[in-house]
């Protein structure tokens, strides 16, 4: 499609004719970009099946804790396990880090986490454990302040 599309004249009608999409002559007079965001929405539709998939099949939180916590969580059962299997905002805070992004003048992180229980608020004071830290050996651990929070959603934050 992407070859076609700056072709509107000649090829273009040809192929939309095939895919069944109908363009009036005002729509096909637009710039390229607008034009395929048009022609895309109509050969896919809206996004509305997307959402209704993700709401069918992926779990809630609260339903897919057990699998989290089994999977992140090696500790022994106790309040701490509960708070996190209950999603729990007023429990102990838990954030499990899955990527680090360095900013561009590598000063500091961005980090990506998922909050296991409690509530993590910006200025907040947390412990940071490292991939091999234990609670007999107290070492790979770090006391971080939080900077900003944001909530990712697509390309901005």
């Amino acid at each position: 499609m992407f070859q076609v599309v700056g072709d509107v004249d000649d090829t273009l009608p040809a192929v939309l004719s095939e895919l069944g999409i109908k363009l009036t002559k005002q729509e096909s007079k637009l710039n390229v970009r607008p034009l395929l965001r048009l022609v895309c929405s109509r050969f896919f539709g809206d996004f509305c099946g997307f959402v209704e998939m993700a709401v069918r099949h992926v779990p809630s939180p609260l339903e897919a804790a057990g699998r989290k916590v089994a999977h992140a969580y090696r500790g022994l059962a106790g309040p701490l396990r509960d708070d996190m299997l209950a999603c729990d905002q007023a429990g102990r805070l838990v954030a499990h880090t899955t990527k680090m992004y360095p900013t561009d003048d590598c000063t500091f992180f961005l980090v990506l986490a998922r909050i296991m229980s409690g509530t993590l608020y910006a200025g907040q004071t947390v412990r940071v454990l490292g991939e091999n830290y234990s609670s007999q050996d107290e070492e790979d651990s770090r006391v971080m302040n939080v900077g900003r929070l944001w909530v990712y959603e697509a390309r901005y934050k």
